[in-house]
């Protein structure tokens, strides 16, 4: 599993970092930063409780899906979509 934060809407409320310090810190402005490239699988549940429990629904689960000989990333950001550089509503 991977995650990113959005920093144009992290508010810098630190649940994720306290939540999930094996995944999230806060940086030196203030906001959340991933320090991972990769979250193992012993700090999924905390890193996905940190993504529910986020205000400002900054912290994101990305994936990668297979289609074929091509891998699409998908981002899933309050019901959009972001897939290869389009974007639509989920």
């Amino acid at each position: 599993m991977k995650v990113k934060v959005n920093e144009d809407a992290c508010i810098g409320c630190r649940a994720c970092a306290a939540i999930a310090p094996e995944v999230f810190e806060i940086n030196d402005e203030g906001l959340s930063t991933v320090i991972v490239d990769e979250v193992a699988k012993e700090n999924e549940e905390e890193a996905n409780d940190a993504i529910d429990s986020d205000p400002a629904e900054a912290t994101l689960k990305t994936s990668i899906i297979a289609l074929g000989l091509n891998e699409v990333n998908l981002t899933v950001d309050a019901g959009i979509v972001e897939a290869g550089g389009r974007t639509g509503t989920a």
